[in-house]
């Protein structure tokens, strides 16, 4: 679970630091993101990508992680679904359900 995520933006601010762009979705106050966990002699994980939404894509972006949308039924179908049904998950969040922070 998470509350928000940074992304690097394009160029520098006045004190020469890149920019940060926080995001985070407006609808949902804590939300998950799209993973693989493989439990291995190294335990790892992943998150998923996918393309941009407008919002990521205005700040430079070429990929932005998945987030699960806020339907209990859409998580427990990643969670416990087979992978064919759960692959429709793997897509843009709506730009119009996010917000952005430049900090």
């Amino acid at each position: 679970p998470a509350t928000a995520f940074m992304e690097w933006g394009r160029g520098t601010d006045h004190e020469g630091r890149r920019i940060q762009h926080w995001f985070a979705p407006s609808d949902q106050p804590l939300f998950a993101f799209a993973g693989v966990w493989k439990d291995s002699e190294v335990p790892s994980f992943a998150l998923l990508t996918c393309e941009p939404n407008a919002l990521l894509r205005a700040a430079g972006r070429e990929s932005m992680p998945a987030i699960l949308p806020p339907d209990p039924k859409a998580q427990h179908l990643w969670l416990h679904g087979d992978w064919k049904r759960a692959a429709e998950l793997v897509a843009p969040y709506s730009s119009s359900l996010m917000r952005e922070a430049v900090r």
